[in-house]
C-alpha cells in the first residue's frame, strides 16, 4: 500500500510540474501573440452593432474590419488600434488607441423616408482598455470621437471579441528549439494580373455619396497589375481606362449632375498596398488601401437666363481618390484566383468638392509563378 502512495505522490508532483510548466511558459508571452485573430461583436462606434475581425501583426499593433447596422444607420469600416505593453508578459490588461475610417448609409436623415446619407464619410478615434483572458477571450470597453454627416460626435463602444484559433508554437522565440536541415523561407516573387469582371456586368454602375449617386457616367474598365513580397503583403498598380470619354453631351436637366451623374472619366492610375490578414486552406483575406489620380472631363454650365441653366461637358479636370477595402481571395487553381472586394473611399468631384462613396469589385486573377514547390 506505501508503495502505490508514493507512485501516486510521485506522478501528482510530475503532473503539477508539467502544468506550472505551461502556464509559467504562457505567462512569458504577451497574449495578443498568442491569439492573432479574433472576431466579435461591438455595440457603439463606428459601425454601431456590428461584427469585426481583428488581427494582431505584433503585441502592440492589430488592424481591423467590420461592418453592422442599428435602426436607422448602418456603415462598413476599417481601422488600426495601438495597444501598450511588453512581448514577454501576458498583459491581461492593456490600454489602446486607435484610428478608423469607413462609410455608412443613414436612412430618412433628410425627412424623406429614402436613404439621405449614401455612402457618408465615418471617422473615428477611440481611446480604451482592453482585458484578454488566458483563453483568448478580448473584453474592451472605449471612449472615442465620432466625425459623422459632418459633425463631430461623442462616441464610445462595448466590444467582445473571441479567437479564431490559436497559435501553434507560442513559445518566446528564445526557448524555441531550432530545426535542423531548414532553409530560411524566401521572399515572393510571383507576379498577379487581374481584371474587374463588373466592368462589363454594371459598368454605369458605382454609387456614390449624395450629391453625386455614381462615379462615372461613362463605361470603364478597370485592372491591376501586382507584384507580391511576401504571404502577408503585396503592391498592387490599379489602372482605369474610360470609353467614348470624347462625347460631347449636353443637357439642360440638373439631375444630369447630381444624379446620373455626368463626370467623364478619361482614365486613372493608383497605388495600393495590400495586407493578407488571415489564410485558410484556398481562402485569404485582405486588406487593401489606395490612393489614385485622374483625369476627368469638366462640366461647364451656362446661364440661359432666369433659373435656366445649360450643363455641357467642356476640357478636362484632375481629380484624387483615396480609400480602403476589404476582400477575400479565392485560389480555385494553382494559376486563377477569384477575388471579391467591397469598401469606401472619398475622393474630389469635378466641382472641387470632396465626396464619399461604397464600391464592390469582381476581379479574376491570373498568378504568375504558382508552380508545384
Amino acid at each position: 500500500m506505501k508503495r502505490y502512495f508514493v507512485i501516486f505522490c510521485i506522478l501528482f508532483c510530475a503532473h503539477g510540474n508539467l502544468v506550472h510548466s505551461q502556464t509559467t511558459q504562457e505567462d512569458s508571452i504577451n497574449r495578443r501573440l498568442i491569439f492573432k485573430n479574433l472576431v466579435g461583436y461591438s455595440l457603439g462606434g463606428p459601425s454601431f452593432l456590428s461584427i469585426n475581425y481583428e488581427h494582431y501583426f505584433n503585441h502592440n499593433w492589430s488592424i481591423e474590419a467590420g461592418l453592422g447596422s442599428v435602426i436607422f444607420i448602418s456603415g462598413v469600416h476599417v481601422g488600426t488600434r495601438y495597444y501598450l505593453g511588453n512581448s514577454k508578459h501576458p498583459t491581461r490588461f492593456a490600454p489602446y488607441l486607435g484610428a478608423a475610417i469607413g462609410a455608412a448609409s443613414i436612412i430618412g436623415s433628410g425627412g424623406s423616408g429614402g436613404i439621405d446619407g449614401y455612402g457618408t464619410l465615418v471617422a473615428y478615434a477611440p481611446l480604451g482598455i482592453q482585458y484578454i483572458s488566458k483563453n483568448g477571450f478580448a473584453f474592451s470597453l472605449e471612449g472615442a470621437g465620432m466625425f459623422l454627416d459632418n459633425e463631430l460626435l461623442p462616441m464610445g463602444a462595448i466590444r467582445l471579441f473571441f479567437p479564431i484559433e490559436r497559435l501553434k508554437n507560442s513559445r518566446p522565440k528564445a526557448e524555441r528549439i531550432p530545426k535542423h536541415n531548414t532553409l530560411p523561407k524566401s521572399k515572393s516573387n510571383h507576379y498577379n494580373v487581374g481584371i474587374n469582371l463588373f466592368s462589363f456586368f454594371k459598368p454605369n454602375y458605382m454609387k456614390e455619396l449624395t450629391p453625386d449617386r455614381f462615379f462615372s457616367s461613362n463605361s470603364s474598365v478597370d485592372f491591376f497589375i501586382e507584384k507580391e513580397f511576401s504571404s502577408k503583403f503585396a503592391l498592387r498598380f490599379p489602372i482605369r481606362i474610360g470609353f467614348n470619354s470624347k462625347h460631347d453631351w449636353v443637357s439642360t436637366v440638373n439631375q444630369d449632375i447630381y444624379r446620373s451623374a455626368r463626370k467623364t472619366i478619361i482614365g486613372d492610375l493608383g497605388v495600393e498596398p495590400i495586407f493578407y490578414v488571415y489564410s485558410r486552406k484556398k481562402l485569404t483575406g485582405l486588406v487593401a488601401t489606395s490612393v489614385c489620380l485622374g483625369i476627368a472631363r469638366k462640366i461647364l454650365k451656362d446661364d440661359l437666363g432666369g433659373t435656366n441653366y445649360q450643363y455641357h461637358a467642356g476640357g478636362t479636370l484632375p481629380y484624387t481618390k483615396f480609400g480602403c477595402s476589404l476582400g477575400i481571395r479565392w485560389s480555385f487553381t494553382r494559376f486563377l484566383q477569384l477575388r471579391l472586394e467591397y469598401g469606401g473611399y472619398i475622393a474630389n468631384n469635378l466641382h472641387g468638392k470632396f465626396y464619399t462613396g461604397l464600391s464592390g469589385k469582381c476581379f479574376l486573377v491570373y498568378h504568375f509563378g504558382g508552380k508545384k514547390k
